[in-house]
């Protein structure tokens, strides 16, 4: 560029800033917590590859955490936003064969209760309909049927199991 000519203004626009790195909690939280509240800041403000990668250091840190079957279930609801069903539906199928007991984690305000692996088995019924596998995504009502106390509360209050939302997904 010749001397005293100035350069043509960009027209990229800059991406969102992604949320600040975590810092050593004061209150004594564990790298597995801080890995997860990471991931969650992650996920909320779009930045899904980078919330999959917290979400994987939240579970992987502690294998049994509080933490670990929701970290991996917000990994597959990550890769789901993203399209990537195969993926999704492997992680849903983590939480079900490696966490068949845990339960749902109750956050300020939480509309979700009961067992973590129905929410899986609802999301992996999502993903199985995304790519088109209708008999996969059926077998999966049977494995809702048996969660009765898994359920979400809708804006008007009402319960609704995860078993009735797999079945309006089917319709």
């Amino acid at each position: 560029m010749a001397k005293g000519k100035k350069k043509p203004a960009s027209r990229v626009r800059k991406p969102a800033k992604k949320p600040a790195k975590a810092k050593p909690a004061k209150d004594g939280a564990d790298a597995s917590t801080q890995h997860f509240e990471r991931g969650v800041n992650f996920a909320a403000t779009g930045f899904l590859f980078d919330a999959i990668g917290c979400f994987r250091k939240s579970a992987e840190a502690d294998a049994k955490n509080a933490l670990a079957d929701d970290a991996y279930y917000n990994a597959g609801l990550c890769y789901f936003q993203l399209g990537l069903y195969h993926e999704a539906a492997e992680y849903f199928t983590r939480v079900i064969q490696g966490y068949p007991r845990a339960t749902i984690h109750a956050a300020a305000g939480a509309k979700e209760f009961g067992k973590t692996a129905a929410k899986a088995h609802l999301g992996r019924l999502r993903a199985y309909l995304a790519l088109g596998r209708k008999d996969d995504a059926q077998k999966e009502i049977d494995d809702l049927n048996k969660y009765p106390d898994s359920y979400v509360v809708d804006g008007k209050g009402a319960r609704r199991t995860f078993y009735e939302l797999g079945l309006e997904a089917l319709k």
